[in-house]
């Protein structure tokens, strides 16, 4: 098993009032394995990526990758683990400002002291369309274009887990089809790939559905 969660629980307290954010959560992907989480904007789906990507600690469960408990290891080697292992695409604008698009991609692979990083990044920009706008800063770019560039971080280590928090919310329905395409091939290829989405349909080449509400996560039959 590549990706094992169980009986995650994450709290919180708004106020004196403590609340579940993630509630017993279970889930497993082995290689080449592509799931998707669905569920309604704060039903816990961002905390369960974040504590899969260990950004999180958890309250009590496990979660394991590779048959390592995530839990037990220090920042340096989670930070080593993100970069290398586990491609880890957030919400929201990640990207660094004062770097070029083709930079920024390149950079988890220069720092990974991996061969061709550039080129790499060159061709992600290439596959999901914005290979022209390499040597653009973020400022200069849309959303969308932003969302691209990020997801293409994300791959630019081969990751052996893909994990991308709403990564279709800036795109239009062709890029999101793109996208979606992208990561079926990459779960062809051998990884595995766990995706948040408010998409209702279910991708091509999924294997896996989970359904999410108040912190609890449920694998659809």
């Amino acid at each position: 098993m590549l990706l094992e969660v169980n009986q995650a629980t994450k709290l919180y307290k708004r106020g004196t009032e403590e609340f579940k954010a993630v509630d017993n959560a279970s889930l497993s992907l082995n290689p080449g394995e592509y799931a998707v989480i669905n569920g309604q904007s704060g039903s816990g789906k961002s905390t369960l990526l974040a504590i899969i990507a260990g950004l999180l600690n958890l309250d009590s469960g496990q979660a394991s990758f590779d048959g390592t408990d995530i839990g037990t290891l220090g920042d340096k080697k989670l930070s080593a683990l993100r970069n290398e292992k586990i491609g880890f695409i957030p919400q929201g604008q990640c990207l660094l400002s004062n770097f070029t698009i083709i930079d920024n991609v390149a950079l988890p692979g220069l720092l990974a002291k991996r061969k061709n990083s550039r080129e790499r990044a060159k061709a992600l920009l290439d596959r999901l369309g914005i290979a022209r706008l390499a040597n653009q800063y973020p400022a200069r770019l849309s959303g969308g274009e932003i969302r691209r560039a990020a997801i293409a971080r994300g791959l630019i280590n081969e990751p052996k887990l893909v994990v991308a928090d709403e990564p279709t919310s800036d795109l239009d329905p062709a890029n999101s089809l793109n996208i979606f395409e992208l990561f079926n091939e990459i779960a062809l290829s051998g990884a595995a790939v766990l995706v948040v989405t408010h998409e209702s349909q279910k991708p091509n080449g999924c294997h896996k559905r989970y359904l999410m509400n108040d912190g609890v996560l449920l694998l659809e039959s």
